[in-house]
């Protein structure tokens, strides 16, 4: 018979897969591996909710709010989209945010989350190059992205938050105490190589401003000053040797700026903030999230196909936009507070994911995303881990 500790392993082990729904594999997008998927999450949300009445401490009241304002963006949208309440079961996903009061209850181990997400790392970059490999097949995801674009086979391979995470890891760990520092490296290496593959432009920027800032930050003004006038050399020869991912990705750069006021993110934040909403009801409570097969989707859809207005590249506006104004202020007030927590050395990965999601904020939505969701979640209770400590440390010198 499992102890409680072997199935709360069990029970966050099997929440990252099917929080991810396998990767999105083919197989999962309908039938019996999605409904499982969507069966386990919503128990996981059944046995958190009621944490949800516990006394609030550091980050519970923020999470509580952005769940339920995602549930009651639902109402908006049946009442003045016409959404059923039928499409709305496509939100389960998006409500396992109350998981995190389940992990904050338990008091789940921060260093087992460690070695989950390093294990699906793993499995992550063996999908990832699986799938790049056999770029002509749709095996993971779905097929708008993949794409030749910037001088490769594009693929934006779903289960980036989980990716993202398991590499902030592995950066700390090769330069903490931790054994097996190879396999760390090993990681970092196949991981840089897999995120320049998938050439999104704002993660490039962001793996390797973190990843030079966390081997400098101790390294003196003159080591500092060398490695980045390296670095500077090898960019600059990246971008003038001949290949094909370096000319896309000056080619995408020009065509943006070229675009000046007219890039279309800007005109679809415009639209979707200031034409979008039906009436201020669903400018403040939101208008809910679109599910493909009822009218509100396809409208979505409609403005993507035709116009280019993709609430997927708009990060925050489109989280204001579907689940209303609360979220929002929650979401700043989590990313606030987690600014002045002190976190120890060996757990500085939870700024460098912070970062990651700050610097893509207003351009991707890896806020809200399903494929990060779940690191989101880890990474805000790592937060909490680290709240809970300060705050007993404090009440031990108050006693002493």
């Amino acid at each position: 018979m499992l102890t409680t500790e072997k199935r709360n392993d069990l029970f966050v082990f099997f929440l990252v897969i099917f929080s991810l729904n396998f990767f999105s594999a083919a197989f999962a997008h309908q039938g019996i591996a999605k409904n499982l998927s969507y069966a386990f999450l919503l128990g996981a949300v059944v046995i958190s909710v009621p944490y949800i009445f516990q006394k609030n401490f550091g980050f519970t009241l923020p999470i509580k709010l952005i769940g339920i304002a995602i549930i009651f963006s639902n109402v908006t949208c049946y009442l003045f989209w016409d959404q059923s309440l039928v499409n709305s079961v496509s939100i389960i996903p998006y409500i396992t945010w109350f998981v995190f009061l389940y992990l904050d209850h338990i008091e789940y181990d921060l260093e087992k989350i460690e070695k989950i997400v390093i294990i699906y790392g793993f499995l992550y970059l063996v999908l990832f190059f699986y799938q790049f490999y056999r770029n002509d097949t749709v095996l993971f995801g779905f097929k708008e992205e993949f794409k030749e674009d910037r001088g490769v086979i594009r693929i934006d391979f779903p289960g980036g938050g989980i990716f993202y995470l398991a590499y902030f890891i592995a950066l700390t760990k090769i330069t903490g105490q931790a054994a097996r520092k190879w396999l760390y490296v090993l990681f970092m290496l196949l991981g840089i190589t897999a995120v320049i593959l998938q050439v999104t432009r704002q993660s490039i920027l962001a793996i390797l401003i973190i990843t030079l800032f966390h081997f400098l930050k101790d390294a003196s003004i003159g080591k500092k000053l060398a490695v980045v006038g390296l670095f500077g050399l090898a960019v600059l020869a990246f971008f003038n040797i001949e290949n094909p991912i370096a000319t896309g990705l000056a080619d995408k750069s020009a065509e943006t700026a070229s675009e000046g006021g007219q890039y279309i993110r800007l005109l679809a934040a415009e639209y979707f903030v200031g034409d979008f909403s039906p009436n201020i009801f669903c400018t403040i409570f939101g208008n809910g999230f679109p599910n493909n097969s009822s009218n509100y989707g396809q409208f979505h859809l409609n403005l993507g196909y035709k116009y280019g207005y993709f609430l997927s590249d708009l990060g925050i506006i489109a989280f204001f936009v579907m689940f209303g104004i609360l979220p929002v202020i929650a979401y700043a007030y989590i990313f606030i507070k987690s600014i002045f927590i002190k976190v120890p050395p060996e757990f500085i990965y939870l700024r460098y994911y912070t970062f990651l999601i700050l610097l893509t904020s207003f351009t991707s939505d890896y806020l809200y995303s399903l494929n990060f969701l779940i690191a989101n979640i880890f990474v805000i209770y790592g937060y909490q881990v680290m709240m809970k400590y300060a705050n007993y440390q404090t009440v031990q010198i108050s006693y002493s």
